[in-house]
């Protein structure tokens, strides 16, 4: 089954019987996105073969310049470092308390059977930038390592494209043109 998440201008066909949008989420938002700074991955998703997903969508097409300090600096792996650790802690939370559901407690379960977590930041830019990719990818797991083992991957619908093992369980979708995009 597919199903489609649109995060901004980015919409994902993921093939996944379930996501969950949680950053939107009541059982996040009622839950411990009620304490202050925490955050929040876009997508949570059950994917056969690689169990619990955690992703994150951006779009700095629009402002490439604006974002791309964000990028070198390691602000941007810190901050998804630490939207899938609140995440991963939200869920919990969200289980132990009756604001989850069977699919929270799925996921946190599919994450523990698991040696890593699967962490995907979908990262639309004009170019692209293979080097740039796998260095965030490094910055952002190094980030986590204190609290979890992942595998994250940084790709886009251009990297998807160039790369000899492409997502398959992931499909892009009516990006808009750069200039439209507005994140």
């Amino acid at each position: 089954m597919s199903v489609h998440v649109t995060e901004g201008a980015i919409v994902l066909n993921i093939d996944s019987e379930r996501c969950v949008k949680w950053d939107e989420h009541p059982a996040f938002l009622q839950g411990i996105g009620r304490l202050q700074r925490t955050r929040a991955v876009d997508v949570c998703a059950s994917v056969a073969g690689d169990g619990a997903v955690f992703i994150e969508m951006k779009d700095f097409r629009a402002a490439a310049t604006d974002n791309g300090p964000r990028i070198t600096s390691g602000a941007l792996a810190q901050e998804v470092a630490e939207k899938v650790r609140d995440s991963l802690a939200g869920l919990i939370w969200a289980c132990d308390r009756g604001l989850g559901e069977p699919f929270h407690e799925r996921l946190v379960r599919e994450y523990l059977e698991r040696p890593k977590a699967l962490v995907v930041l979908w990262l639309e830019q004009d170019t692209v930038d293979v080097g740039g990719a796998t260095a965030l990818q490094a910055t952002i797991r190094s980030t986590l390592k204190p609290h979890i083992e992942a595998k994250v991957i940084v790709t886009s619908s251009l990297l998807e494209k160039k790369s000899r093992s492409p997502l398959p369980w992931v499909r892009a979708r009516g990006l808009a043109a750069p200039r439209l995009a507005k994140r």
